[in-house]
Order: C-alpha cells, then structure tokens, then sequence
C-alpha cells in the first residue's frame, strides 16, 4: 500500500496591477518605459519574497504571488 504525501493548505494568491501603466507608457521612450518596468518587477520580487511569498509570474504590468506554499525540491 502506498503512503500519501498529499497535503491540503490554505494559501493567499495576490494579484497587483499597476495602476496607470498604460497612459504612462505613453508618456517615456521605450527605454525608459523598459527601465521602470525592470525595477517594478525586482522590487515585486523583493517585497513579495520578504513576506514568505513567491512570486509566480508576470503578466503584463501585473504580478501574481503565492502565500503559504511549501518550497518544492524535486
């Protein structure tokens, strides 16, 4: 007989849209634009992973984390 190891939780997702990314996008060069974007997402990271959490993906100028997840070593 096989042993389970499933396990149920109770976990937060959070999701964090920029608010007025869009106009300005508009407004910087491209450059700038990709530069802003690049320090949003590392601080996204940091203050997501300095909660407990991590941080699942991208999308766009949102960003979707997971709190309560077990940190998986396959």
């Amino acid at each position: 007989m096989a042993i389970s190891t499933e396990e149920r939780r109770i976990v937060t997702v959070l999701f964090a849209d920029m608010a007025g990314s869009t106009a300005l996008g508009e407004e910087l060069t491209r450059r700038r634009c990709a530069g802003f974007s690049s320090r949003y997402y590392a601080l996204a990271c940091d203050t997501v992973e300095g909660h407990g959490g991590t941080v699942e993906k991208f999308i766009g100028d949102a960003v979707m984390a997971v709190f309560g997840l077990p940190i998986c070593a396959w």
